[in-house]
């Protein structure tokens, strides 16, 4: 009575039964020219997979409507640094998402390779922008204390051309990633209160800090 899905690659579209989560993420990364460390990824893989579940699993099958329990396994490429604060992450997910979360951190989680060298980051700071007016509020902040940040979008319908237009504004078009998570879920299951989704969001912020300490910036 497991739910799967694909990590970073696409499933084809018979396999109904099968999911993927974010099978452009490596590409898009890619592009930026980062290179992320491997804890920096494995937070990315939990953060995905979470919000990945939290999507598939509907609340009106629980018992009363809405408290899910959730037992997760979730691949990482050192599972080891997880091990010893699953509990307490799993606590902060409690409140998070109003659900009951079992994590299992296992090995087999598939480092990428990524070709050149990584970019110079001409940026001090990672200031998250939704296209929103709190981050807007957040990021002019920034910009009159003096900081010059990379600005961290994730692709949502009806917002992207706000959050260029804001980061434009405010920085250079080089210092603003737009990133995404596409979730395929397995046919029938959907739910769409998505409490989790705001760890995604922290992953891409995560990605981009680690790139500052991989180029020394």
């Amino acid at each position: 009575d497991a739910v799967y899905f694909a990590l970073y690659h696409a499933v084809p579209r018979a396999r109904e039964q099968l999911g993927h989560i974010a099978p452009t993420f490596f590409s898009d990364i890619q592009k930026k020219h980062i290179r992320p460390s491997i804890a920096a990824l494995d937070f990315a893989t939990m953060a995905f997979s979470i919000a990945a579940a939290d999507e598939a699993i509907p609340r009106s099958s629980s018992a009363d409507g809405w408290t899910r329990m959730i037992d997760l396994t979730v691949a990482l490429i050192n599972p080891e640094p997880w091990r010893s604060v699953l509990e307490p992450f799993q606590k902060t997910l409690r409140f998070l998402s109003g659900d009951y979360w079992t994590i299992h951190a296992i090995e087999g989680g598939v480092e990428p390779e990524f070709r050149g060298d990584a970019r110079d980051i001409d940026a001090d700071c990672v200031c998250l922008l939704s296209g929103g007016t709190d981050s807007l509020i957040g990021a002019i902040d920034l910009v009159e204390q003096g900081h010059n940040p990379i600005y961290i979008s994730r692709t949502v319908r009806g917002d992207c051309e706000a959050q260029r237009r804001f980061a434009h504004t405010l920085g250079v078009p080089e210092n603003h990633y737009q990133w995404g998570c596409s979730i395929k879920r397995p046919r029938g299951m959907s739910e769409p209160s998505t409490r989790a989704r705001s760890l995604v969001f922290f992953a891409f912020a995560i990605i981009a800090a680690s790139a500052f300490a991989e180029t020394g910036a």
